[in-house]
């Protein structure tokens, strides 16, 4: 099955999307600074601390709701269309209401709300601060206090830590391990984003993933990050997703990298349900 989607609307669609959600001064990696925990949301909700994380793989309709900077910027229209192309008469709704860091004070009412606004079954958690040198260690008790939060509400939370920078592969190893930690403080799912771009890269470094800046995504590499989040929310192989036709990447780019991830996470457990 083929479906179709105009290409030069939606690469508009992403670069309009990433100035509007903010831009490279505003990426963790960039930021040295020590980080206080009096601007993180209150820690009323240690009651709730400890529950099992949701699974909402085989509902019949998707309600996905993204946080996060600059580097989720396009990518909930990706999502929605990889989600929509596995079960076209299904509802699909994903929602990237932004908002900065996951710490961001001025963020937090805002996100309080959408996540009560709707029934969502997942949350995509982008935006945990960490140092580029490693020379910092900054907190992560609002990772923490969303993931509780959307546990609360039946929602599965699903940690999403960046890609690495344009020959810095180490950096994605590095990033995997804090949102590892976090998912060990407080149960939750931890999308594989920059291994498996690792995994990608060392089979074929002439894809361009990064856009120009070398360090958000390109159309093709958001489309990578895609396909790992489909196979996280669905448990469904993105290599059993078809072909999209009059994309931005060819078929042969979508059937090879939808291969990398269906092999790669094969042998890679992103979430913790209990049997």
């Amino acid at each position: 099955m083929n479906l179709k989607i105009s290409t030069l609307k939606f690469i508009g669609f992403i670069a309009i999307s990433s100035m509007l959600l903010g831009c490279v001064s505003d990426d963790p990696r960039v930021l040295e600074q020590t980080q206080s925990d009096s601007n993180s949301p209150p820690v009323s909700d240690q009651a709730i601390s400890g529950l099992a994380v949701p699974d909402n793989r085989f509902n019949q309709n998707y309600r996905v709701l993204m946080f996060g900077n600059s580097h989720v910027g396009g990518l909930d229209q990706i999502i929605s269309v990889l989600l929509k192309a596995n079960e076209p008469t299904s509802d699909v709704v994903v929602s990237n209401v932004g908002g900065g860091f996951l710490d961001q004070p001025q963020s937090i009412a805002m996100r309080e709300n959408e996540l009560k606004k709707t029934t969502w079954t997942h949350l995509i958690l982008q935006g945990q601060k960490y140092s580029q040198s490693g020379a910092t260690l900054y907190s992560t008790s609002s990772a923490q206090h969303w993931i509780r939060s959307a546990k609360s509400l039946s929602i599965t939370p699903i940690l999403f830590p960046e890609h690495p920078q344009r020959n810095r592969p180490s950096e994605a190893t590095y990033v995997q391990g804090i949102h590892l930690r976090i998912a060990d403080k407080e149960s939750s799912c931890v999308a594989p984003v920059g291994l498996v771009w690792n995994h990608v890269q060392a089979l074929r470094p002439e894809l361009y993933l990064h856009a120009p800046d070398g360090n958000h995504a390109s159309p093709l590499g958001k489309l990578l990050t895609g396909y790992v989040f489909y196979q996280v929310i669905t448990g469904q192989d993105a290599a059993l997703l078809p072909i999209i036709t009059d994309w931005f990447a060819s078929e042969d780019e979508q059937a090879w990298l939808k291969e990398q991830v269906s092999e790669f996470m094969s042998n890679h457990n992103s979430c913790p349900y209990e049997d």
